[in-house]
Parts: structure tokens; C-alpha cells; sequence
């Protein structure tokens, strides 16, 4: 995938008081701490060894090469220049026309709506500017308030193993999960100015 297209989608757009960033290697310190947070921490793949803190730097550098490979995008979800989470969108398939995205935290002290609207944000990405038809996704089982969301959202669940349930999100229900969350939409996309 393109990392010029990304670019076009207003997800990206920072004259929006909220909007997605791609990370970059300063952002070493507030990732390791956001995916070190207790909270958000158990939720975690405990094997994924970018998420340790001496680690996060060098990890980010690695990505940076396949992020300009369009292979894989890291964002930061930022609000009113404050940096509130991140997710990943990878592993993008053209045969079967689908992506999958994941590493999605989102700070507990975050805006009313953000939630939504970086599920929106990727969505947008994946469906409307990189042009697939779905999106895949995995969460732990324990992590019951996302897997709810993601259901509301219209999401599938279409497997499961030892700790993991697999979802997949077709795009032709997400203008319905858009048009759901439109006031969180419009609350987070107003312009600064």
C-alpha cells in the first residue's frame, strides 16, 4: 500500500483538533509508556518484545523502512496536540482485498468519543483510501469492553483460539458504524482556527 495515499486521508489531517499521526522515533518514550500501562499492558501480546521500553526506539526505526514500503503503518492518535494512543494497519492483502490492524490502546484519561473515532480513522483508511474490502483484527478474551465495541461496531467474530477471538469488519458496514458515531465524528474533526 501507498504511504502517498495515507497520506490524502483526513484521518491524517492535523488541522483537526484530532487526527492520526504516523510515529516517529521520538515517540519511543510515550509508546513505551502507553503499552506499559497496567491497565492496557494485560490486554497485550506478552511476547511482543517492541513493547519494551529500551527496545521501542530501535523498533520504531526497523518500522520506519516498512512504513515507507507501504507494508505496515504505525499512528498515534492525537488530541489537541496531545498524543492519546496508537494502533498498527498491516498486512495488507490485495488478493483478498483485506488489512488488519491492531496494538490498539488508547489512554484511560482520554476525550469522550475517542474510541470511536480512531476506530472511524482506520476504517476510513482501510476502506476508503487504501481501497479494501475488510478488515481483520484479533482480541484477547479478557478484554471484554473491546470485543463489545467491536460487536456494537458490527463487527464478526469468526474464530477463536486458546486466548484470542478473530473478528473480521466488512466494509459495507462501516458507513452504518460511521453514521452511528457521526456527532463523536463531528466533535473530534472541528478545525483549530
Amino acid at each position: 500500500m501507498s504511504l502517498q495515499k495515507l497520506l490524502l486521508s483526513p484521518a491524517l489531517d492535523d488541522e483537526f483538533f484530532t487526527h492520526l499521526r504516523l510515529a516517529e522515533k521520538d515517540d519511543a518514550a510515550f509508546v513505551a509508556q502507553l503499552y506499559s500501562d497496567p491497565k492496557s499492558k494485560r490486554h497485550i501480546d506478552p511476547l511482543s518484545s517492541w513493547i519494551a521500553a529500551g527496545d521501542q526506539r530501535k523498533w520504531i526505526a526497523r518500522y520506519k523502512v516498512r512504513e515507507c514500503a507501504g507494508k505496515e503503518f504505525f499512528l498515534l492518535v492525537r488530541h489537541q496536540m496531545t498524543d492519546f494512543g496508537a494502533v498498527r494497519i498491516h498486512d495488507f492483502n490485495g488478493g483478498r482485498r483485506s488489512f488488519r490492524w491492531g496494538s490498539w490502546v488508547i489512554k484511560t484519561d482520554r476525550p469522550s468519543g475517542l474510541l470511536a473515532f480512531s476506530a472511524i480513522s482506520v476504517y476510513e483508511i482501510g476502506f476508503d483510501i487504501l481501497g479494501l474490502e475488510h478488515a481483520e483484527f484479533e482480541v484477547r478474551k479478557e478484554n471484554t469492553e473491546v470485543i463489545k465495541f467491536h460487536l456494537k461496531s458490527g463487527a464478526e467474530e469468526i474464530g477463536e483460539e486458546d486466548e484470542i477471538k478473530r473478528f473480521v469488519f466488512p466494509r459495507w458496514k462501516f458507513p452504518a458504524f460511521k453514521e452511528a458515531n457521526m456527532s463523536r465524528l463531528k466533535m473530534h474533526r472541528c478545525f483549530y482556527g
